[in-house]
């Protein structure tokens, strides 16, 4: 349960997390929440079809985010925690610049029970510590729940 996952990551949310009405036959569960700190919180449920590699959907996020950006996209991975076997969880740090938008986010991509998740903070640029710290308490609860499942 995603609503249980982001309590126990410690993120501070506001109002619970609430699922967005999906495009039909998507295949892909929106959800999205406000934290206490002013940060806006949203992830992507979607079960992983035979011959979807972690990797290629990782990329198609990315590309996707990068094609709403009217400015300057910039993405910089901060994470690859998925040697050895492991289930990947990666992190990535974007931003979109430009005349109509200075926007920023922490992304976290991971797979728990055949299922990839994406988890985004987004904040304006002033605010992109809090969304780091987002990112990180996500990490830590995606590799803890790993280890719980083991």
């Amino acid at each position: 349960d995603l609503s249980a996952f982001i309590s126990a990551s410690g993120i501070d949310v506001k109002g619970g997390v609430k699922r967005e009405a999906s495009a039909s036959g998507s295949g892909i569960d929106a959800y999205s929440w406000e934290t206490g700190s002013g940060l806006f919180g949203s992830a992507e449920v979607r079960t992983m079809a035979s011959g979807e590699s972690f990797e290629d959907l990782t990329a198609r996020y990315l590309s996707r985010t990068q094609g709403r950006c009217t400015g300057e996209f910039a993405s910089v991975p901060v994470l690859d925690a998925g040697q050895s076997g492991v289930t990947p969880v990666k992190a990535f740090e974007v931003a979109c610049l430009g005349d109509d938008a200075n926007a920023s986010a922490s992304i976290v991509f991971f797979v728990k029970a055949g299922q990839f998740v994406t988890v985004a903070h987004e904040a304006p640029l002033e605010g992109m510590d809090m969304a780091m710290d987002a990112r990180d308490r996500i990490v830590a609860a995606a590799r803890q729940d790993k280890i719980a499942s083991n």
